[in-house]
């Protein structure tokens, strides 16, 4: 994402934090699940990313904001916590995955940055984090966040990486890290170039071709797959793609050459990117996820909710697809931030939703995702799919449908699970339906590890009037039998 101007506010945002958190509490949070897979021996085989036992590890996490931009402003490395207390928060939160960003310039101690804060001492400190990360069983991601050409520092986001210096950058990372099998490796961040070509290619001079639209010349992503790989590192690769990342359509058909076929696709997608919806996701992402690992290396949305999240991750969930969340700060809802205090370890509202999805992943498996149909003119059906890992007890799924046109009208609901230890009601208002589907005191719903196995449908009567799903919601409530409360909440797949 393009942030730099947040930064400007650091002193603001600590204002307001002082003066509002204590208005917050923390609640009670779990401990890392004990029987987590190991993240140590990344590999890649087909397209799934293993560990040392060839168990699959499917990467969910967040990206840790701070390490492109204080060291090449003066001020530091880290922009907020980052010690062993913190990384306690991230292990409630039952995450995998850490992405951690890189200044080129800074790593590479060059063109005039302050060396208290760039050189060896910027490279030992991500060295420090790393390991500690790894200590608690959580993978780091890499990237190289901002770059610049010559004699500039990188202050920013550029179109591609740049031959003069990035080739060296990632020389130094793979030899850093290519003892660390639990280290993977983003090569660039946001590429924004038009040209596939010059993605893979990259180009000798400012305004080359293939990189006509970039005015230095360009590191393509060979040319950095062989630098790593020149090194004797043998770490997992990620790529990203065109359009900041959310363009993956050229993806398989300029894919470099890797010697240790380890190479990972990467895809960014926010509320206001271009492929948005579950239909792009199936036509441009899941096609090369059907191929290669592919991690989504940067989610999130702006608008202080969690509904689009919900949705994407609920979507990611039912093909392994992998997924970090933009970003572990407080800079506000807008960043977008997942914290209200990171130091505290307070989530932001939309923050709370990607925990408790986190938490659902690991306490119970639990996946789910919803899908409308409608059948005939006068007649629609929304169902919401669930698979889980654990039995669940006191578990409460309720569908809002929403009222958009005039005669849409209750009709009915049914469930796959045994209707007997069910309780369905139903309230209708002037704007929405709310269906509920309650367990019974007592009840257990077994582990499913098939989608169709739990169902839970709605029925709703349209008068040949015209339904769009794309504003119903569900959310499922309840708790695994050893006493973990989940939530899960998604979007109705319109």
């Amino acid at each position: 994402m393009k942030r730099n101007f947040v930064h400007r506010f650091r002193l603001l945002v600590f204002v307001l934090l002082i003066s509002f958190g204590s208005f917050f509490s923390l609640s009670p949070l779990a401990t890392q699940a004990a029987s987590a897979p190991s993240i140590v021996g990344l590999h890649v085989s087909g397209n799934q990313l293993l560990n040392k036992d060839n168990q699959a590890i499917v990467p969910v996490g967040v990206g840790r904001s701070g390490t492109e931009y204080p060291c090449v402003q003066g001020w530091g490395i880290f922009d907020g916590p980052h010690d062993d207390a913190n990384v306690a928060i991230m292990t409630t939160w039952q995450m995998n995955a850490v992405r951690i960003s890189l200044n080129e310039t800074c790593w590479l101690g060059i063109n005039g940055v302050d060396p208290n804060y760039s050189g060896t001492k910027y490279q030992q400190s991500i060295i420090n984090y790393v390991n500690l990360l790894n200590s608690k069983n959580i993978l780091a991601i890499i990237d190289l966040h901002w770059n610049a050409p010559g004699t500039d520092k990188a202050t920013g986001q550029k179109a591609m990486p740049d031959l003069d210096h990035s080739v060296d950058l990632w020389k130094s990372v793979a030899t850093t890290f290519k003892a660390n099998s639990s280290v993977l490796f983003e090569l660039y961040n946001e590429p924004f170039t038009s040209s596939w070509d010059c993605w893979r290619d990259g180009s000798t001079a400012a305004s080359t071709a293939p990189c006509t639209d970039v005015n230095f010349a360009v590191a393509g992503m060979q040319t950095l797959v062989d630098a790593v790989r020149s090194t004797g590192a043998t770490n997992p690769i990620l790529l990203g793609g065109l359009r900041w990342g959310n363009n993956v359509t050229g993806w398989l058909d300029h894919m470099p050459k890797d010697p240790n076929n380890s190479l990972i696709a990467a895809f960014h997608v926010y509320n206001f990117n271009q492929c948005i919806t579950t239909t792009c996701w199936q036509n441009e992402v899941l096609p090369v996820a059907n191929k290669v690992p592919l991690v989504m290396t940067e989610i999130g949305e702006t608008d202080c909710t969690h509904t689009f999240v919900d949705n994407l991750m609920n979507w990611a969930d039912r093909y392994n697809i992998g997924y970090t969340a933009w970003a572990w700060s407080s800079y506000g809802c807008g960043y977008p931030a997942l914290m209200t205090s990171v130091s505290k370890g307070i989530p932001s509202a939309y923050g709370q939703g990607v925990m408790q999805h986190f938490q659902a992943l690991s306490f119970a498996g639990l996946k789910g995702y919803g899908e409308y149909s409608v059948s005939g003119s006068y007649f629609g059906e929304s169902r919401v799919r669930f698979k889980y890992t654990a039995p669940l007890k006191e578990v409460t799924v309720t569908i809002l449908v929403q009222k958009d046109v005039a005669s849409l009208a209750y009709s009915g609901s049914y469930s796959t699970f045994d209707n007997s230890k069910l309780i369905q009601t139903h309230a209708e208002s002037d704007t929405q339906i709310e269906y509920t589907f309650a367990l019974k005191d007592g009840e257990v719903m077994q582990p499913q590890s098939d989608y169709n196995s739990t169902l839970f449908a709605v029925q709703f009567k349209t008068n040949n009037e015209v339904h769009s799903a794309k504003k119903d919601t569900f959310i499922l409530n309840g708790t695994t039998t050893d006493g973990q409360a989940i939530v899960l909440q998604g979007n109705i797949d319109a």
